[in-house]
C-alpha cells in the first residue's frame, strides 16, 4: 500500500526529535551499559511521498548519523509497510514504528498486533487532520461527480488522508478513481494549488484542513471566491508506536519525556516550526475516539491510487 506522506513532518521530524531525546538521556542509559544501544525504528512508506525504500533510508541517513557521533546510540532505519513494520516490532524486531494514524486505526480494528500502542502523536495543532476539496465559487460543479474530466490541483507534499479522502469520495460517487481527472497539476505548494482553483486554471484543488485554514486568514479575499465540495471525516494523527515491555522502563519513559518535552527547546521549536508541528502530545481520550470512528468510514486499508489522470500523466501521487 502506497500513500501520500504528510509534508516530512512525521517521517523526518519525528526522527530527528527521537534523536534529540536519545540524545539528551543518553548519558543515564550509558550508565548503566557502556554499550552503544542498538535502536531499530520502523518508517512507514507512506511517509515518503513516492520513493522507494533505498531513497527513503538515505533520506534519513543523516540523522543517523546524529545518534551515533552524538548519542552514543546505533539507529537502523526500516522502511516498509505498515502491517510488516508491526508485526516485526510485535516480534521484537523493532523498537520504535511511526506511522499514519489511519494505518494504527486499521491494526486496531483487525485485532492484530493488539498489544502495540502510541507513545506519543503527532499535534499540528491539534491531532484530529481533514482533507477539503474546493471549487470556485461560482463553478457548475455541484457533485464530485461533475469532476469527471477536469483538471485537479494539488500541493506537492500533500497529506496521506487527503489521498484517502479524494479516493473514498470519488468511488462513493460511482465512479473509478483512475483516469477521473483529465489532469492533474501539482505546483509547489498550497498557495500555488489554491490560486490555480482562483484563477480558474483548475476546476478543483485537494487540500489538507491547516492550509486551507491558513490560506483563508492569508488571502481571505481569494478565499471567499471557493466554496467546499466535499470534505473528509477526522482523520487521527500519525502515532509513534512502540511494545510495552520491549523497552526497559527507563528508557521508555526517557523517550517519551524527551519527545514531549521538544517544543521547550530552541532547537525542538525550530524544527517543529520548519515541519509544520507545534509539539508531541500523550494519547488521549479523544485520539482513542477517532480511532474508532475512522475505521467507520474507512473499514479495511484502501490501496492508493497512483494517478488520478487519464492517460497516466500528471502524476506525482
Amino acid at each position: 500500500m502506497r500513500l501520500f506522506r504528510i509534508p516530512a513532518a512525521v517521517a523526518l521530524c519525528a526522527i530527528a526529535f527521537l534523536a534529540n531525546a536519545l540524545t539528551v538521556q543518553c548519558g543515564a542509559l550509558n550508565a548503566e551499559d557502556a554499550r552503544p544501544r542498538d535502536l531499530k525504528i520502523g518508517l512507514a512508506i507512506t511517509l515518503f511521498r513516492g520513493q522507494d525504500n533505498a531513497a527513503a533510508v538515505a533520506q534519513a541517513q543523516p540523522l543517523a548519523e546524529l545518534f551515533a557521533t552524538s548519542g552514543g546510540v546505533k539507529p537502523q532505519f526500516v522502511i516498509g509497510d505498515a502491517q510488516d513494520l508491526a508485526r516485526r516490532l510485535q516480534q521484537g524486531e523493532l523498537q520504535l514504528v511511526v506511522m499514519q494514524g489511519v494505518e494504527y486505526a486499521w491494526l486496531r480494528a483487525g485485532n492484530t498486533n493488539s498489544d502495540l500502542q502510541p507513545m506519543v502523536l503527532a499535534s499540528n495543532p491539534a491531532i484530529r487532520q481533514k482533507g477539503f476539496l474546493l471549487v470556485r465559487g461560482d463553478s457548475e460543479v455541484k457533485t464530485v461527480a461533475d469532476l469527471k474530466g477536469h483538471t485537479l490541483a494539488a500541493p506537492r507534499l500533500l497529506p496521506c488522508h487527503c489521498q484517502l479522502f479524494l479516493q473514498h469520495a470519488v468511488i462513493e460517487a460511482g465512479q473509478q478513481p483512475a483516469g477521473f481527472f483529465s489532469a492533474t497539476a501539482n505546483p509547489c505548494n498550497v498557495d500555488q494549488a489554491v490560486d490555480a482553483v482562483v484563477d480558474g486554471t483548475a476546476a478543483a484543488v485537494l487540500v489538507d484542513g491547516l492550509s486551507w485554514d491558513v490560506y483563508r486568514q492569508r488571502k481571505p479575499g481569494r478565499a471567499n471566491k471557493l466554496r467546499t465540495l466535499a470534505e473528509s471525516a477526522w482523520f487521527p494523527a500519525p502515532a509513534i508506536l512502540y511494545k510495552p515491555g520491549a523497552l526497559s522502563t527507563l528508557e521508555t519513559k526517557q523517550l517519551r519525556e524527551g519527545l514531549l518535552t521538544v517544543h521547550e527547546k530552541p532547537f525542538g521549536r525550530q524544527m517543529l516550526l520548519f515541519w509544520r508541528l507545534t509539539q508531541f502530545v500523550p494519547v488521549n481520550a479523544e485520539y482513542e475516539e477517532l480511532v474508532r470512528d475512522i475505521v467507520k468510514v474507512f473499514p479495511q486499508p484502501m490501496s492508493s491510487v497512483q494517478c488520478f489522470t487519464a492517460g497516466g500523466g500528471g502524476g506525482g501521487h
